[in-house]
């Protein structure tokens, strides 16, 4: 680094005193700190849906949360079935409609949910193990429901 110094014979007229100068390198922790895009969480988001399994829907309705923030998903409507609420949501480009359950998540749950989603996220979801049905609930009973 040089250090250049402003002294009464110099010709920069700036009201500095001194200016440093130097080359930025970044670390590599920067660099596993790495942005997530929109498109990752949402190709997730569509992963969990398709599976349908009760064991991602807290994970499930965190990914909406994130992506109505982001405004890729627009809340259209809530229903209700056997005690359980509903957010309609409707992707804002393509269409397509998404029907994810509240889990009514507590104050104390956040932090387990929390971390379940950045692992998802993270390692993305080991599916060769599991072979579960596609969403029945979020084609089939988005289609009952008028005007969707």
């Amino acid at each position: 680094m040089n250090c250049k110094t402003n002294s009464p014979s110099s010709e920069d007229k700036g009201p500095f005193v001194s200016q440093w100068q130097g080359v930025f390198q970044t670390s590599a922790l920067a660099l596993q700190n790495k942005v997530l895009e929109r498109d990752e969480v949402e190709e997730v988001l569509r992963k969990i849906v398709e599976l349908n399994d009760p064991r991602y829907v807290k994970v499930m309705y965190i990914l909406a949360v994130m992506l109505e923030r982001k405004r890729v998903l627009k809340a259209k409507d809530v229903y209700y079935k056997n005690d359980s609420r509903f957010t309609i949501y409707e992707h804002s480009k393509t269409g397509d409609v998404f029907a994810i359950e509240d889990p009514r998540l507590e104050i104390n749950q956040l932090e387990d949910v929390q971390r379940e989603v950045c692992a998802i996220l993270e390692k993305g979801l080991d599916l060769e193990d599991e072979v579960l049905p596609k969403a029945a609930f979020t084609q089939t009973e988005a289609q009952e429901l008028p005007g969707y």
